[in-house]
Formats: structure tokens, sequence, C-alpha cells
């Protein structure tokens, strides 16, 4: 820091401290150089991303379910002035959709049950908001080409490794076996997967994208 010259902001720098240990636990106090003591934080936003200190993406879906929200009184409106179904539904793909899957391969893998009802919940008042027939949303989903939010997450995170693997400066996150094999279920197997010692690990972004790429329903 003192050879580069390097000044650090204060007010911009922060710590957080992902410890899920209490036995170990302690009150961090970081400094740089000869920066006061840096804020600790418990979440962060991070390239539009909040990433708490626990993991957990709690603050992220309440983010996307508050943004997505938003939009469907616009739907509402637009179905009042008369405006076809089709067209609202592909305005809500286009303006209100979006807000429910920002860099879904991050953080799909993490979502608890609850979580991922409370996204899919945002995608049915939006459908119930704009249908011209009193139908269940799930019935008006399948009739307008709206798959399942979840199916969709899968989707947009297997794409993303197919792209990562083939052409990204990223392609080391992956690892191609040297002698691919069969693994359960005849599923050949491509990729090797990081050993994980903890269920949080197995539920990360790059073992869950692993498994996608050898064929894995995860």
């Amino acid at each position: 820091v003192t050879e580069s010259n390097l000044v650090i902001n204060d007010k911009k720098s922060f710590v957080m401290v992902c410890n899920p240990s209490k036995k170990y636990d302690f009150p961090p106090e970081f400094k740089v150089g000869n920066s006061k003591i840096l804020e600790t934080k418990s979440s962060l936003k991070i390239l539009g991303i909040i990433i708490q200190d626990d993991l957990r993406w709690g603050e992220q879906v309440d983010q996307m379910s508050k943004k997505a929200s938003k939009k469907i009184w616009m739907l509402r409106r637009m179905k009042k002035i008369g405006l076809e179904e089709q067209t609202i539904c592909n305005f809500w793909k286009a303006e209100g959709r979006v807000h429910l899957e920002p860099a879904s391969s991050v953080w799909t893998s993490g979502l608890t049950i609850q979580q991922s009802r409370k996204l899919q919940r945002v995608q049915n008042r939006a459908i119930a908001a704009f249908s011209s027939s009193r139908e269940d949303p799930t019935i008006s989903a399948l009739r307008l080409g709206l798959e399942p939010l979840e199916k969709r997450r899968q989707k947009l995170a297997l794409k993303f490794a197919q792209k990562t693997v083939k052409k990204s400066r990223h392609s080391d996150m992956f690892v191609k076996l040297e002698n691919p094999h069969q693994g359960r279920a005849g599923i050949r197997r491509e990729w090797r997967e990081p050993p994980c010692k903890t269920r949080r690990h197995l539920k990360s972004a790059v073992p869950y994208l692993t498994r996608l790429l050898n064929g894995e329903k995860s």
C-alpha cells in the first residue's frame, strides 16, 4: 500500500466476515495502511447481487420480488386500456420477469423452497393481473408459454455453464475428466464435480453447474 501510494476511501470500503463458527467468532477490526477501521457490513451489493455474510439469499430474493412487483400495476393498466393478452405477456417477460432472474446462475442452487415459491408467487400475481380468463395462474402460464421460474432458472444456469466451458476466460472453473465414465442412472460424467464436505458447499454455484453439465437434474 505504501509503495504504490494507494489511498483507501473509507466511505466506500467495507469489511464482511463470512464465519459460520460461533466458537471462533471475533469482532472484526480491519484497516489498510493509515485508513480508519473499516465498517463491517452484514450484506453488500456486488455487481448488482446482494451478498450476505451468512451466504444466504434472503435479501436478494426480497429485492428481486420488490422490483418485479412494481411492474404489476402496469399490467393491470395495459389490460384496462384494451391491449391484447399476448402483448401484455411479452411486456412482462421483457420488463417484469427479468427482475426475478438477474445472475440466476449464482444464486439459484442456494434458494430455499420458501424463497423459490416467493419468486413464483410474483409471476402468478402478474399473470392474474392481465389474464383475460378466470383460471388458475398455472394454467394461464401454460397457455401463454410462461414456464415455471424454477425450470427456467435451471435452463439459464445450464446455458451459462455451457457457454463458460466453450468460450470464456473463466472456463477453468470446470475441470474435464480425462476418462469420462458412466455415473448414476447411466449418466455419462465428463466433468469433475468439486468434493464437498458440507451441504452448503454442495448447493453452491460451481458444484451445481458441474452437475448440470454432467446431465444431472439438481
